[in-house]
Formats: C-alpha cells, structure tokens, sequence
C-alpha cells in the first residue's frame, strides 16, 4: 500500500495488486480514494491507487456510497487538461497515461454493472453522461491508432469494449424491461375494459399508474440518449475496428490480441440492429456476388460470413450475431 501514493506501476505490479485486492483490509480502499482525490497530480501518482479500487469495486469490495465518490473523482478530472487520451493517437501517450485511461475505463464497467437495485443511484445524471462521452472518446481514441499492433491501443480497447458491453446491456435492459411492461399494460387495459366504453377512463387511469412506476432509478432520458446519439457514435467506430481486427487476426493471435478480441467480440454483438443494417463498412463486393441483395447487405455479409470460421470462437459468435440482426 506504500506504493499508491506515488512512483509509476509496472504491469506486474498492477496484476499482484488486483491478486490481493480481496485480503487488504478496509482502510486500503480509504486511503486508495485519499491517493486519487487531490487535483493536479501526475498519473503515475494515481494508478496505482486506482487499480485497488477498481479491484475492490469488481470483487463488490467497495461498497455504493464509496463507488459512487470515486466516480465523483473520475467525472472530476475532466476539468484537467491531458488526463483523459480522448480522440487522439496512443502514439506518443506515456504508460502511465495509457494504464491510468484503462483503469478508469475498469472501474467505471464495474460501476455500471453494480447500478442496480439498491445502487441504482451509484452514477448519477450527470455522471452518466461522462461515461458515455467517454466511451465514445476513448473508442475514437483506439481506432485513430493501430490496433492491430499497438499494445497501447489494444489495452484501451479492451478496457473501453467492456464498458460498452456493459452500458449495453444495462441500458438496453432497462428499455426492454420498459417495452415489456407497457405491452403488459396495454393488454391488461384492453382486458379490464372489455369493450365497455364507459369504464375506458376509469380503468385506464388505474392501469396507467402501474407504467408510472419506475422500473429502476436510471435517469429518465438515458435510455433515450443512448439510442439516438450515443450508440451510433459508438458502434459507428467499434464495429469496423472489431472487423478489421478479426480479420488480421485470422491466422491466429497473441495472448493481448487474443483478449481485446473477446472484448470487442462482445461489444460488438451488442450492436443495436438497425445501426448493423445502418452500418458504414468500407464496400466489399465480389465479381461473383450473384445474391441480388442491395450493396451495403452484400457488404456487410462478406465482412462478417468469413468470420464465421475464424480460429477465435468469440469472433464467430459476434459475427453470427450481427449476420442475425
């Protein structure tokens, strides 16, 4: 713990951190945020600190109230220039800055994914919106430079892809949830009425308050937000950097290409359906394309049908998947 107050990380140490996140005693995710809050220090003075929290955060270590101050902190950084590597080159972006990105990038996946039920309310408005603008940025981030070959970029796109992941399906959930409701309302409103004109308003009126009640604590217009902007900012950017990855790596990858593959396997597959069909891969045409489809589907089947017999089973599923939309 003397190490997370200063002094840069080397990557073992980080995995010998995370090891041992579950036996440090409380006190160690108090002083991890002590390390993270004063404003103005280098990153290397900071990810060590953040590794523990992110650490205690994915084990459920750290408990709502403490979670949702580091996101406190995390949304507080963007007031400080050249913390965050938003939509630029990792080519000259130091370890400390590229690790210090992933972490956060970690720690706010672990947060989504503990924002429900009693700690629905551990991002807030406000908060939810630097995490989306942040997946955007560090998305355009990792496709302006090399995936395919930069350990920088793959670190970051690994991390970024598991938060989409998991802002998808959080907030995807919720809008099905909300779909499944209302069509259960619907149908119990046509139910009750039973074709008696006179007893519509009454009943609709006792039904209707059912829908009223949230079905979680999530901001009102997010669902929203992701779907008509956020989403499509995105996938526009993962699933044509998933594509190329996959490709390149068809005749076998590294243990890091390997896993930033997973990632972005599952991100992509996550990808709404009417953005696939909506997609903006370069063209792909062959001479003997004879299906009569429309270019841009004849496009997107002969990107994603090759991978259906990639190496990697986590590029097959997510190739089937969006082959389904």
């Amino acid at each position: 713990m003397d190490r997370l107050s200063g002094g840069a990380l080397s990557l073992p140490v980080f995995h010998t951190l995370r090891s041992l996140v579950d036996l440090l005693p409380p006190v160690a995710a108090e002083r991890a945020l002590a390390a993270l809050a004063p404003p103005g220090r280098a990153a290397a003075d900071r990810v060590g600190a953040l590794a523990v929290l992110t650490g205690a955060a994915t084990c459920g270590g750290l408990d709502a109230a403490a979670a949702h101050a580091v996101v406190g902190v995390l949304t507080s950084w963007r007031e400080e220039e050249d913390v965050y590597l938003y939509s630029r080159s990792l080519a000259e972006a130091g370890y400390a800055d590229v690790a210090l990105n992933c972490e956060a990038a970690r720690f706010l996946a672990a947060a989504v994914r503990r924002c429900h039920g009693d700690a629905s309310s551990l991002i807030d408005a406000a908060q939810w919106d630097f995490v989306l603008c942040s997946a955007v940025a560090w998305m355009q981030s990792c496709v302006e430079s090399h995936l395919a070959t930069e350990f920088a970029s793959q670190h970051l796109a690994t991390c970024v892809a598991e938060l989409v992941s998991e802002v998808a399906t959080r907030v995807d959930g919720v809008a099905s949830e909300v779909a499944t409701r209302v069509d259960g309302v619907a149908s119990e409103v046509a139910t009750r009425v039973g074709g008696v004109a006179s007893e519509v308003a009454t009943q609709v009126d006792g039904v209707a308050s059912e829908v009223a009640t949230p079905v979680c604590d999530l901001p009102a217009d997010l669902a929203v937000e992701w779907r008509e902007f956020f989403a499509e900012g995105v996938f526009t950017l993962l699933l044509p950097a998933f594509l190329n990855l996959a490709e390149s790596s068809s005749g076998g990858a590294s243990v890091v290409v390997a896993l930033t593959l997973q990632a972005m396997s599952r991100a992509a597959a996550a990808t709404p359906g009417e953005l696939v069909l909506r997609h903006a891969l370069p063209p792909r045409l062959l001479a003997d394309d004879d299906s009569g489809l429309h270019d841009d589907m004849q496009t997107l089947l002969n990107h994603c049908c090759p991978l259906l017999a990639s190496p990697h089973t986590c590029v097959q599923r997510a190739a089937f998947r969006l082959l389904s939309a």
